[in-house]
C-alpha cells in the first residue's frame, strides 16, 4: 500500500513538473515571437531615420529632420515600454513581487496617471468623491497597474468618445471602474483579456501594444490582495474593474 501511494505521489509530481516545463516553453516561445515583432519594427525605423539623418541631414528640410528625430524618440520609447513590460511579466510569473503596502489616496494616483503627457488628448469623465479614498496598496505597483489599464482604454476609446473613470468605496473594498467608448469585445473574448500577449481584434489608436499590459495589471493588483475583471460597458465599449482593499483607517492625503 505504501509503495503504491508513493508511486502515485511521484506520478502526480511528474505531471506537475511536465506541465510547468510546458508552460515555460510556451511562455518562452511567446516571448520570442513577440520580441521578433515588437522590437524589429521600431529598430528598423530607428536605423532608417538615423542613417538618413547622418547621410542627408544637412540638406533635408527642417520639417523632415524634426519628423525623423520624433520617429527615433517615439520608437525608442515604444521599445522601452515593451522591455519594461517583459520585465514586469517576469516578476509576476516568477513570484518575485513583494508589495510594500501603504495607506494611500487612490484619487491622487489616478490624477498622476491621467496627467501623463501622452494621455492629454484623451477625453476623461471623472466620477469620484471630492474626499480622499484610501486604499491599502503598493504605490508603484498600483500606479503601474492603472497606467496599463488606462493605456488599454486610450487605444480603444475611439476618436470621439470619452473614457469614464469612476471610484466608489464599499465595505472594506474600493472599486475603480475604467469604461471606454470603443467597439468593445465579444463576450467570449472577455475571458482572454488578461492572457499574456493577447491583443484585441478591434482597431484602436497607437501601436496596439505588446499584449502584456492587462496581464501585468492583474498580476500587480492580485499581489496587493485585489481583483480585476473585464465586462461590457453599460453603453457599449469595455469596462475594466479593479477592486482594491480599503485602508483600515483614513490617515489623510498622501503626497
Amino acid at each position: 500500500l505504501a509503495a503504491g501511494a508513493l508511486s502515485r505521489i511521484r506520478a502526480a509530481e511528474q505531471r506537475v513538473e511536465l506541465r510547468t516545463l510546458e508552460r515555460t516553453a510556451e511562455f518562452r516561445q511567446a516571448v520570442l515571437s513577440s520580441v521578433s515583432h515588437d522590437l524589429r519594427t521600431p529598430l528598423a525605423t530607428i536605423l532608417t531615420s538615423a542613417s538618413t539623418l547622418r547621410a542627408f541631414g544637412d540638406t533635408l528640410p527642417e520639417e523632415t529632420v524634426a519628423r525623423a528625430y520624433a520617429d527615433i524618440e517615439g520608437e525608442a520609447l515604444r521599445m522601452n515600454r515593451f522591455i519594461v513590460g517583459l520585465l514586469d511579466m517576469i516578476r509576476v510569473d516568477g513570484g518575485g513581487l513583494e508589495p510594500d503596502l501603504h495607506a494611500l489616496d487612490v484619487l491622487e494616483v489616478l490624477d498622476r496617471c491621467l496627467g501623463r503627457p501622452d494621455l492629454q488628448g484623451l477625453e476623461v469623465a471623472r466620477a469620484w468623491p471630492t474626499e480622499p479614498v484610501m486604499v491599502l496598496a503598493d504605490p508603484l505597483l498600483l500606479e503601474r497597474a492603472l497606467d496599463n489599464v488606462l493605456d488599454n482604454a486610450w487605444r480603444y476609446a475611439g476618436a470621439a468618445g470619452p473614457v469614464e473613470v469612476a471610484v466608489a468605496a464599499g465595505a472594506g473594498t474600493v472599486t475603480v471602474r475604467i469604461t471606454d467608448s470603443g467597439p468593445g469585445l465579444p463576450v467570449e473574448a472577455l475571458g482572454r483579456m488578461f492572457d499574456k500577449f493577447y491583443r484585441g481584434s478591434a482597431a484602436g489608436r497607437g501601436d496596439g501594444g505588446a499584449g502584456l499590459g492587462l496581464s501585468i495589471a492583474r498580476g500587480f493588483v492580485e499581489a496587493m490582495g485585489g481583483r480585476v475583471a473585464a465586462m461590457p460597458g453599460p453603453a457599449g465599449g469595455l469596462r475594466l474593474q479593479l477592486e482594491l482593499p480599503a485602508a483600515p483607517t483614513p490617515i489623510g492625503r498622501c503626497a
